[in-house]
């Protein structure tokens, strides 16, 4: 992760830098990492972002469904949940999904990733409450807690 030392000669004198069109509202806060910033949108046109921090072209975008609010990093991956039920690990440097795992149910909490698993909450209906989801990385297993 780029710390603001390193951000502030790209953000050193507050003129504007470039532009960027997206979908209508800024869902996460700003990561930068690299001379890249990844950022997630939301709505129902909702994208992970990763962008060059220099001059504000995109790298990549991935859609996902009503938005990106929830991320966290292991290694050189973004993982990420959304309205489809699914966990996604995606490349920084590419932007490939390299694996996507259902959990069962919307991802509607936040996502932290400890040593090899992420931790999330996954919504409920009327056969299953919502409930903490461990998910393992590598290995394709959801486990409920």
């Amino acid at each position: 992760t780029l710390s603001l030392h390193d951000a502030l000669p790209i953000l050193n004198d507050g003129t504007e830098r470039y532009q960027l069109r997206t979908s209508p509202w800024l869902y996460t806060r700003l990561y930068f990492i690299d001379r890249k910033v990844i950022f997630g949108t939301a709505g129902s046109d909702g994208y992970l972002y990763c962008i060059n921090a220099e001059d504000g072209s995109v790298n990549w975008s991935v859609f996902l469904k009503n938005g990106c609010a929830y991320l966290d990093f292991y290694h050189d991956c973004v993982i990420v949940g959304d309205f489809e039920k699914k966990i996604k690990q995606i490349s920084i440097d590419t932007g490939d999904v390299i694996q996507e795992i259902d959990v069962g149910g919307e991802v509607v909490g936040d996502i932290k990733v400890y040593g090899d698993a992420v931790y999330t909450v996954a919504w409920g209906n009327s056969e299953k409450p919502i409930r903490l989801v461990k998910v393992g990385l590598g290995a394709k297993r959801v486990i409920c807690i």
